[in-house]
């Protein structure tokens, strides 16, 4: 199960950067 859980904060680490470099690209566009 920790191994599972730090899966999980990785994934959402790179998801949050994903989105962050998605927003600031769409307001570049803009």
């Amino acid at each position: 199960m920790n191994c599972s859980a730090k899966g999980w904060e990785t994934l959402r680490s790179k998801y949050k950067r994903f989105i962050k470099t998605r927003a600031s690209l769409l307001d570049s566009r803009y």
